[in-house]
């Protein structure tokens, strides 16, 4: 007989209640349960100053931001085909981790979300990889994101790239595995150059450093 092995990526989101959840799998008809056992994990506490108009929005700001988030909202599908292949790749490789994922943070002494992403380090204007193949579903300025890439690499997994100077690709575009998407710079609710890089599993805020050491070839 000849074994055959299956991988599976599922997400689990920052904001998951620790807890025992079921997980059923279904392979060629046959269905397996299995529980899965999601504990608690502490993030660091970072404080930081803010102009006070990036942080209390005037009435234009928030309708804006409502609008970017209804925008944003409507490219997360339940499932999609395979994109993707193989490993996934760091975008600024080489480069260090400024903010990490899941730090809570207090600007202008005004409790805010978890930090969803990593800030990684980078100089302005430095190229920025595609980690995957994909398909661009957004390239566009936000209010609080600045210019803004987001890819679909099918199965319910997206990668975002915040805060960038310069967006390379288009919506609707196909990009491969490290192919120059953007370049680093600072737009949006940005104090210096840096690049926030996202990911959504399966609708899950994922950290993106996990993402990266999966073994998926």
């Amino acid at each position: 007989l000849v074994k055959q092995t299956y991988k599976s990526v599922i997400g689990i989101d920052l904001d998951q209640e620790p807890g025992t959840y079921p997980l059923e799998v279904t392979i060629k008809g046959k269905k397996l349960l299995r529980n899965v056992t999601i504990v608690k994990k502490r993030y660091p506490i970072q404080r930081l100053t803010l102009p006070e108009d990036m942080v209390v929005l005037s009435p234009e700001n928030e309708a804006r931001t409502e609008r970017d988030q209804k925008k944003t909202s409507a490219i997360w599908p339940v499932d999609s085909l395979r994109i993707w292949s193989g490993n996934y790749i760091n975008p600024l490789p080489g480069k260090k981790v400024g903010t990490a994922f899941g730090v809570r943070r207090i600007i202008n002494k005004i409790p805010k979300n978890s930090h969803s992403g990593v800030d990684i380090t980078a100089e302005e204007g430095e190229p920025v990889l595609a980690p995957n193949d994909g398909v661009v579903v957004l390239a566009d300025d936000l209010f609080y994101s600045g210019n803004s890439v987001v890819l679909d690499h099918g199965q319910g997994i997206y990668t975002m790239f915040f805060h960038l100077s310069k967006s390379n690709v288009r919506y609707g575009q196909a990009v491969m595995k490290g192919d120059v998407i953007a370049l680093v710079g600072s737009t949006g609710r940005s104090t210096g150059a840096h690049l926030h890089w996202g990911v959504r599993m399966q609708g899950a805020k994922v950290d993106p450093l996990k993402l990266i050491k999966l073994k998926l070839e």
